[in-house]
């Protein structure tokens, strides 16, 4: 039994402790994979500045949303409402993954959390999914819209491919996606764990239903109650959120 003296961290404290945790255990292996790729003779062009990928969607579990939530400045949170204003208003344009993408791109364009030099406001924070992600390829890669691409260009970027590497037809790391993967995994599972049901989807998006209605106030309620509240205050779009429920 704890002391008076003692504080018992709340559920949301616990969640964010354990997944700020497996952050820091996923940037070592991260670092760890790229050490042992470089030494091989491969090279990885990520870098400071560098943010082609980030006019990707980025998708984060609630978790990870209500710590990023918790630093935003004013400014930030005003770009945030706007670019999911504008979001919500042309979601219904997006009928599969791939026309959510563009319409992504096209609507929001770089990352919402994105600073004026082009680097990540949010980088400690910052979700699995982004952490995971390493390019073989040139950072102009990233941003390069295949489907509009040249075929003989395309052609010849998927022959040079490394297909023992990369997530193939992607220039990304599969190794380190996939343990992305298993690490947003584990933290949906220790969500389901504390209130009966996970949450996980768009980080922007996520973000704001935290910034805007405190959704996390909501979810120990359960399930119903989470669900009734995003889709009085927002859209319960498939592109946008997913649950998960035990």
């Amino acid at each position: 039994m704890s002391s008076p003296s003692q504080k018992t961290p709340s559920d949301w404290e616990a969640l964010r402790d354990e997944v700020n945790e497996q952050h820091v255990q996923m940037d070592i292996q991260v670092q760890d994979w790229i050490g042992t790729y470089t030494e091989k003779g491969g090279q990885i062009y990520c870098g400071a500045g560098c943010k082609n990928c980030c006019s990707q969607p980025v998708n984060a579990v609630f978790t990870e949303a209500v710590g990023i939530a918790k630093m935003l400045t004013e400014d930030q949170k005003s770009i945030l409402q706007r670019n999911i204003k504008q979001l919500l208003e042309h979601i219904k344009e997006a009928s599969d993954l791939k026309s959510f993408d563009k319409l992504y791109r096209e609507v929001i364009g770089f990352c919402t959390f994105l600073d004026d030099d082009g680097s990540c406001s949010v980088y400690a924070d910052r979700p699995f999914s982004c952490r995971s992600v390493l390019s073989t390829r040139h950072s102009d890669w990233c941003g390069v819209d295949f489907d509009t691409l040249e075929p003989t260009k395309k052609q010849n970027f998927m022959r040079e491919l490394d297909r023992n590497v990369v997530a193939y037809p992607t220039h990304y790391v599969a190794p380190t996606i996939e343990k992305g993967l298993r690490a947003e995994f584990s933290a949906k599972e220790k969500m389901a764990e504390r209130f009966g049901f996970a949450l996980w989807g768009l980080l922007p998006y996520l973000v704001w239903l935290e910034t805007e209605w405190e959704l996390s106030k909501v979810i120990p309620q359960g399930y119903s109650s989470a669900v009734r509240a995003v889709e009085n205050h927002a859209l319960n779009h498939p592109m946008l959120l997913q649950w998960g429920v035990q």
